[in-house]
């Protein structure tokens, strides 16, 4: 497992017990090349997230409906009552939760000396019914973590473009995107 990959699973881990005073166990499901095909079970919701600093992309966070408002519930004080319906506030917690965990995550970064300085910002969130087909045709890895607390488990996902994913995991990128990167170098004379 990338280092990055560790990073993430451990600001995983420690922003939602900041957030619920409840350790809840993660750990890496899949890191997936994903193709057109690649979809999530829906209910969920999606947070559109803009990334800056060493790289500047977007990529986006997908967490079940179930496992978003049992911590958003937790948050309150309450047992982490699950839901597959989501309301605004819901979404407002959700978008919280993820906007710590990358926060955290940015700070983390920021702290290695061997990793890029990112920094993210969730721009919007969606949510996804239980008749919806989840996709992401612009990204091409797709991270999947199992994440359990309390008497939820299920999944956080992390959508990365090929790009971001070699900036934070150093990585070789798909031969399409080296040679995207090549054209862009500057003629040395």
């Amino acid at each position: 497992m990338s280092e990055f990959i560790t990073l993430l699973q451990n600001q995983i881990v420690s922003t939602i017990e900041g957030l619920t005073g409840v350790a809840p166990k993660a750990e890496l499901h899949g890191n997936i090349d994903m193709d057109n095909k690649t979809t999530l079970t829906s209910p969920i919701a999606i947070s559109h997230v803009k990334v800056s600093g060493a790289v500047n992309t977007t990529m986006a966070v997908a967490i079940s409906a179930n496992l978003a408002t049992a911590i958003g519930d937790m948050m309150l004080g309450g047992e982490g009552a699950e839901k597959e319906d989501m309301n605004a506030d819901d979404l407002d917690a959700t978008k919280e939760i993820v906007s710590n965990i990358l926060g955290s995550l940015s700070t983390a970064l920021k702290a290695q000396k061997d990793m890029p300085d990112i920094s993210f910002a969730v721009e919007d969130i969606e949510f996804k019914d239980a008749n919806s087909v989840v996709t992401f045709d612009v990204y091409s890895r797709l991270l999947i973590f199992n994440v359990n607390i309390k008497s939820s488990m299920d999944n956080i996902s992390f959508a990365l473009d090929d790009m971001l994913y070699l900036k934070l995991t150093g990585e070789e990128a798909p031969t399409q995107i080296k040679e995207t990167v090549e054209k862009k170098e500057p003629e040395k004379t």
